[in-house]
């Protein structure tokens, strides 16, 4: 097979895997449709077998793989459905559900640890589970053997004898899958592609795309300079294309690789203790001697394993830079955040010297100045090896204080990229990032998980301000923004990776969500603030990531405390024996109000006036919340809306009108950040209201939570009522508007009645000076003569509450008649003034002992 014919298989086989990853359909069909002696093939091909006594690694989604291979082999089909069943399986450590795997397997799965990202964060796209049963090992070895062809014939032709080469097949550059190969060429002196601008070529289902490129870590440090990327690359279906193209482009390669020089800082030690020790040897060197030779761990992700830490772990992102930093780069040693100690150029590959005691990790260095000067500001990031861009300073410093050293900073300089920010910080630096909220939202992602954001649109073009992208750094902040309709600060978020290039998406930088605001600050309040006035995003919000000084971040971080304070309090448990106690309802009823709502979610607690529905619907509120803040209560009534309730659109503090979200909506944004905690939202009077115009649309979600609708000023956003929140609605059953309500309720809520507890009149009258026990059949007699009235009913009797702790003398038994139950009476009984006046003797009748 000729050149071509093993490029054009490469290609064929991107084009399947694009076809794939743009059409979710194709793909499952693809899948049930894969004969089956290749899919007994692939699940023989995870090795089920229990290696060195050790607890099971296949790992998670190599169990789900399996385990889909499996239900082909029993005739299920796939698709996402299968999938997240087996993933959500797995998250519940359902062994019953795994029972055909060996004792061991099993054990591995009860034994895994879920943290806060959960096993499938990286797979949630499902190309990136399915794409291996069309990778098979025989695929990929022929795909990696084509590559490394390729390669040779390229190093050959273009007589690339001073490069070295680094290739990618479909796995991509983390395993995840992905719908290209590709492969760089640079100098041998650069260490790592990445930091190297390279010739480059990627293998697309369009055709191999080929030129320079700048490597993802030299572009942050260089950026303006030579910003070489794949999209600025030609296209042709023909290897001798690329061939004749780098032949063109190989000087240029060699010119710009020598063109730069990165700086970075290294800390010799805590205080720079191993300082005189890593100079007299002409090294530096970096602990974490629990990690063997480096080169074991290809990437980040697998640094990070072998640590047990985090994959935004700085310490992974430092231990990756120490090793692939470029031979003739300069290196800053320090001693704490403002003092240098000295200056020296990288001469040697990284080494594992295994034999070394400690800090077995090293690289040569020429220490060319071993000199200390110290600074009046902060100059250097508190880690042990990062990019550094105050190098000016330190050069200034340096020959205030040593002019003789004027010839070693010249020799240093040639090559440096001059377009330095000065005044920039390697402390924390602060971001403002746009999410578009009719694309995607801060809500779709849990505390702490991790997501890409792209530094090119869609179309390729590079986002508004892309040097903000090529400047953030691991631990750097931002503020998470929700565009148009809402215009509103929703979260707090955190920096864990650099620009780096996704197999899938591109250029991208990674972020963690670390706080979701409770109460969201709208973009007019901060407008309004003229400490803002010269910030980013205030003058223009058009873009997608914006820088913020320092003195601005502490701006909006108090506008934020000031909406949200950080209120810390003591919540003592109050107990189901309490709530019990405290309601004076017995265990039974209590216990099935919360059965009620467990279960539906949704309740209406309704009876005759004074039967304490209100007080009790706050006593199971405060029982199942724990928590005063995590309760509302409003009331309907006739004039209550939609845009009261839900949504719409109010004058703003800056004149004009902007969209604002009504109290239910509040409530289930807190209840969704907050997903581990109870929140409950009483509804006192709810028959009183028009409930269609109130809930609108929100009435299907009532009878379907775990479905998603479109509001009626937001219908870009999906919107869904989490499943912590609990609704509990109080109604009058003596109110003559129930009729027409009822309907719109019934299916929706459940329903349990309170009726006159006479047992608590007596308890809650100890001390009364009356004889309680006639008071208490007195009024026995007029709810039975309310009950036996045919225009009124049980309904329309008299509650207990009335009468609580006021019957204490007759004095208060007559304040009570007076503007309590003889007004209702004189309403029920308008039309017959005889019997209430005959009801109030009834009332009054031998009370007093």
């Amino acid at each position: 097979m000729n050149l071509q014919d093993k490029v054009n298989y490469l290609i064929s086989k991107a084009t399947e895997f694009e076809s794939y990853f743009r059409d979710e359909s194709k793909l499952y069909d693809a899948v049930n449709n894969l004969d089956r002696n290749r899919v007994q093939g692939l699940l023989e091909g995870f090795d089920l077998k229990e290696k060195d006594a050790q607890v099971y690694m296949l790992g998670p989604v190599n169990i789900v793989r399996s385990k889909l291979l499996k239900c082909l082999l029993e005739g299920k089909k796939v698709d996402s459905e299968l999938i997240n069943e087996i993933k959500d399986k797995f998250i519940l450590k359902d062994i019953n559900y795994f029972a055909d795997y060996p004792e061991h397997v099993k054990k591995g799965i009860q034994e895994y640890t879920i943290g806060d990202l959960g096993p499938f964060h990286a797979w949630r796209n499902d190309f990136r589970i399915l794409y291996t049963f069309f990778f098979s090992l025989d695929e990929k070895l022929k795909v990696n053997q084509y590559l490394e062809d390729i390669k040779n014939d390229i190093f050959k032709a273009v007589d690339l004898s001073d490069f070295t080469s680094h290739a990618v097949n479909f796995d991509g550059i983390q395993n995840f899958g992905s719908t290209r190969s590709w492969m760089a060429f640079f100098p041998k002196d650069k260490v790592s592609h990445t930091n190297a601008y390279q010739l480059f070529m990627s293998i697309q289902h369009d055709g191999l795309h080929y030129g320079i490129v700048t490597g993802s870590v030299l572009k942050r440090r260089v950026r303006g300079k030579a910003e070489l990327d794949i999209e600025d690359l030609e296209i042709s279906n023909s290897i001798a294309d690329v061939i004749v193209g780098y032949m063109g482009l190989k000087d240029e390669v060699i010119r710009l690789n020598k063109s730069i020089k990165q700086i970075w800082k290294f800390a010799p030690g805590e205080s720079a203790k191993y300082w005189d020790d890593f100079s007299n040897e002409g090294i530096m060197a970096i602990g974490w001697d629990e990690l063997d030779d480096l080169n074991k761990y290809p990437s980040i992700d697998d640094i990070s394993i072998a640590l047990g830490v985090s994959t935004s772990s700085n310490q992974s992102w430092n231990i990756d830079l120490f090793r692939n930093a470029s031979v003739g780069d300069i290196i800053i040693a320090n001693r704490g955040k403002r003092e240098a100690v000295g200056v020296g150029i990288i001469t040697g590959e990284y080494q594992y010297v295994g034999e070394r005691k400690s800090y077995r990790h090293i690289r040569s260095v020429n220490w060319l100045i071993k000199k200390d000067v110290k600074f009046d500001k902060t100059i250097f990031r508190p880690d042990t090896f990062s990019p550094t861009i105050k190098y000016p300073i330190i050069r200034e410093t340096y020959l205030q204080k040593y002019p003789e050293l004027v010839n070693i900073f010249q020799k240093l300089d040639e090559g440096i990229v001059t377009d330095i920010d000065i005044e920039a910080t390697d402390e924390k630096a602060y971001y403002w990032l746009n999410a578009n909220a009719k694309i995607w939202n801060y809500k779709d992602f849990n505390i702490g998980e991790t997501q890409t954001y792209t530094s090119k649109n869609s179309k390729g073009n590079k986002r508004r301000v892309y040097k903000h992208f090529l400047d953030v750094n691991p631990g750097d902040i931002m503020i998470g923004y929700l565009t148009s309709p809402y215009r509103q600060i929703v979260a707090l978020l955190e920096v864990t990776k650099s620009i780096f290039e996704s197999d899938l998406e591109g250029e991208v930088i990674e972020f963690k969500i670390t706080e979701f605001l409770e109460n969201p600050v709208d973009f007019d309040t901060l407008k309004s603030n003229p400490d803002l006035k010269t910030a980013e995003p205030i003058i223009n919000n058009q873009g997608s990531l914006f820088k913020l000084s320092e003195e601005e971040f502490e701006t909006i971080q108090n506008t934020i405390e000031d909406f949200n304070p950080k209120i810390i309090k003591e919540i003592e448990k109050y107990t189901i024996d309490e709530a019990i106690e405290e309601s004076g309802m017995n265990k039974d009823q209590f216990e099935e109000i919360l059965l009620i709502l467990d279960e539906k979610k949704q309740l209406i607690i309704q009876g005759a006036p004074g039967t304490g529905k209100t007080y009790i619907a706050k006593i199971v509120a405060k029982y199942l919340a724990q928590d005063d803040d995590k309760i509302e209560i409003i009331q309907f009534h006739p004039s209550y809306s939609y845009e009261d309730f839900v949504e719409g659109y109010r004058p703003s503090d800056t004149g004009g009108l902007s969209l604002k979200g009504g109290i239910f909506k509040e409530i289930c944004h807190k209840a969704t950040i907050n997903p581990k905690d109870e929140y409950v939202l009483i509804i006192d009077e709810i028959n009183r209201g028009d409930i269609s115009k109130i809930f609108g649309e929100l009435l299907y979600l009532l009878e379907y939570r775990d479905q998603k609708i479109k509001l009626t000023y937001t219908p870009e956003i999906d919107f869904e009522i989490p499943e912590n929140l609990c609704l509990i609605g109080t109604m009058n059953l003596a109110d003559r508007s129930l009729a027409m309500i009822d309907y719109a309720l019934r299916r929706r809520f459940s329903f349990i009645t309170l009726f006159p507890e006479y047992r608590l009149i007596k308890k809650y009258n100890k001390d009364s000076s009356l004889d309680i026990d006639t008071v208490i059949e007195n009024i026995k007699a007029i709810n039975q003569k309310i009950a036996s009235n045919p225009s009124l009913g049980k309904d329309f009797e008299i509650g207990h509450s009335y009468f609580l702790n006021k019957m204490k003398d007759l004095a208060s038994m007559k304040f009570v008649w007076g503007y309590e139950i003889g007004p209702l009476l004189s309403e029920y009984f308008f039309d017959n003034r005889e019997e209430v006046n005959n009801l109030k003797i009834n009332y009054f009748k031998n009370v007093e002992n």
